[in-house]
């Protein structure tokens, strides 16, 4: 990525998505070893358990001083409730943790990219880049993508632009797919916030509007719900298809990364970076090799052709070792 803005949002998609198989996994695992107790009382059964999952015996030191352990209700989340709605919570923690990430991540973008009003505002811009489609109450991707192209950097774009968009992630030719299936996930999470699971006629549209796309390049579409939707209907999440929504994400974030990262404002994050950088030692007078190393100070591959950036650095007054 050419942000480090966006470096840390992707690491923690990144621990998000590994964090909630293992746990979905222990958790159906203890599930399935405490089925045995059913029989008992609810009194006995957390008992039972207690004594299993939290004696000295079973439970590491270092464990046993956890706040909240002792007042844990192990009976009702093990054995009482079902696995239903416990997925259902599971599933609504992590789509509205996807959606913290993202939109503090557009928020930590906009800062990086330091426009003033270039970019129209940052509501302006930051709504848009979420809509594949343009209201009278905001713009969509196509404005913000070209708002963004006639910024464009020749510099960054002849040294960075083809490896940026090389990446796996990069998805600039399914970006409208991709946004339409964004809106609905999106739709859910303010039903979720708003209006207490109850479905809206947002999620309708964004469901409708979804309905014309069969496929997103040559990958599978995740599925955010386990039923059809109906008009003031509860939801019934998808855990799979929430989890698989990660990627649709990610790939948002790789694509508006990469045509943020070759314009003026990537030339603005790249000269506040080696303003504020330790300096760069010569490599023994070769010059090529010095300009490397400064791409690569930054996190970026370095082509072979340094001449565009060594240009950039020279249009910017900025030294070189």
């Amino acid at each position: 990525m050419f942000f480090y803005c966006t470096d840390n949002a992707v690491r923690r998609m990144s621990d998000l998505y590994d964090f909630i198989w293992p746990t979905v996994s222990v958790l159906v695992y203890v599930r399935s070893r405490a089925h045995k107790l059913k029989t008992l009382s609810p009194s006995q059964q957390n008992e039972a358990l207690k004594k299993w999952l939290q004696s000295p015996r079973n439970l590491r030191a270092e464990y046993r001083t956890i706040s909240g352990l002792k007042r844990a209700s192990l009976a009702k989340t093990l054995i009482q409730d079902s696995w239903r709605d416990q997925e259902q919570i599971i599933a609504s923690l992590v789509l509205i943790n996807i959606f913290a990430i993202y939109e503090g991540w557009l928020d930590d973008l906009w800062v990086e990219l330091d426009p003033g009003q270039q970019l129209g505002g940052r509501k302006k811009f930051i709504d848009a880049v979420q809509f594949p489609y343009r209201t009278r109450k905001h713009e969509d991707w196509t404005w913000a993508a070209s708002q963004l192209s006639s910024a464009r950097s020749s510099d960054l774009e002849a040294c960075f632009g083809a490896r940026l968009r090389s990446k796996r992630l990069y998805s600039a030719a399914d970006i409208l797919s991709l946004l339409k299936c964004y809106r609905i996930f999106k739709e859910i999470r303010n039903v979720l916030i708003h209006r207490n699971g109850k479905v809206g006629q947002y999620l309708i549209a964004a469901q409708t509007d979804f309905s014309s796309v069969s496929t997103i390049g040559n990958r599978s579409i995740p599925l955010a719900t386990a039923s059809p939707v109906v008009l003031g209907g509860d939801i019934f999440l998808s855990l799979y298809g929430i989890v698989g929504f990660n990627d649709v994400v990610l790939r948002i974030m790789a694509t508006l990364d990469a045509e943020a990262g070759v314009t003026i404002f990537g030339e603005n994050a790249l000269e506040h970076f080696y303003a504020s950088a330790v300096v760069t030692k010569s490599i023994s007078g070769n010059r090529d090799s010095t300009l490397r190393k400064m791409i690569h100070e930054y996190g970026l591959w370095a082509p072979t052709n340094v001449r565009p950036f060594e240009a950039f650095l020279n249009r910017r007054a900025i030294s070189i070792p």
